[in-house]
């Protein structure tokens, strides 16, 4: 149950791509670490994300406040430019670039995936993404 309406963000730009795949292992210090896909990092620099429909009680501050807390639940619909990848790999990578991009303060904040599908759209790649508070 939700007590606020949904919100719905499209983030277009670059096709989706997840993070896992082609992770690249780098030297930091003394130590190695693994750094996330080059075609991810190039999807979380230049994704835009589109507002579809916020609602209008909330002001324009509630992108900067509105998913900070709660409990979510994502719907995502994953177009790709073509059949490869997996939905988990694209789900971890989207749950990333929401907190990455301070739409949610942390990615165990997404309860539930229920609905997200992959699909293909070669013409206009995008991820369209509805989250819902959960009480």
């Amino acid at each position: 149950m939700s007590v606020r309406e949904p919100w719905r963000i499209v983030i277009d730009g670059h096709p989706p791509r997840t993070k896992k795949t082609s992770n690249v292992l780098a030297r930091a210090d003394q130590r190695h670490v693994v750094l996330p896909s080059a075609a991810w990092r190039r999807w979380v620099k230049l994704a835009r994300i589109q507002v579809c429909d916020q609602p209008a009680t909330v002001g324009g501050t509630w992108f900067l406040t509105g998913w900070r807390r709660e409990r979510v639940a994502c719907r995502a619909l994953f177009y790709r430019d073509a059949d490869r990848g997996d939905l988990v790999g694209y789900m971890q990578g989207l749950a990333d670039l929401l907190e990455q991009r301070g739409i949610i303060a942390n990615d165990r904040q997404i309860i539930s995936w229920d609905g997200s599908r992959l699909l293909k759209d070669a013409a206009n790649p995008r991820v369209e993404v509805t989250l819902e508070e959960i009480i």
